[in-house]
């Protein structure tokens, strides 16, 4: 059982890392559409689970724990609007991280 935990974790911080260096570069708006494009291939069960994780992650950026400055603060003031958006629909089971 360790093992499997150490390699999630180890899989999940290798997932963060290519993650970040994917976004970070000046090509991003079509490696995006790209990577979402690939999502969209996927078994169906893991769509569901890939879009839990991002509601999750807007839901958490929307908190009022979050730090952030001028380079993010857009970012958190969309995700709070999107989060307002998600309990009024209801959607919130969707999230959850």
């Amino acid at each position: 059982m360790a093992e499997t935990k150490d390699y999630m974790g180890e899989a999940m911080e290798s997932a963060v890392k290519d993650l970040s260096i994917a976004v970070n570069n000046f090509d991003f708006d079509r490696q995006a559409k790209e990577l979402v494009l690939n999502i969209i291939t996927k078994h169906r069960s893991l769509q569901t689970n890939i879009i839990r994780m991002f509601i999750g992650a807007i839901k958490l950026y929307a908190g009022d724990n979050i730090q952030y400055d001028a380079r993010n603060e857009e970012a958190v003031n969309a995700c709070k609007e999107i989060t307002k958006f998600i309990d009024e629909k209801h959607l919130s089971r969707l999230g959850t991280v």
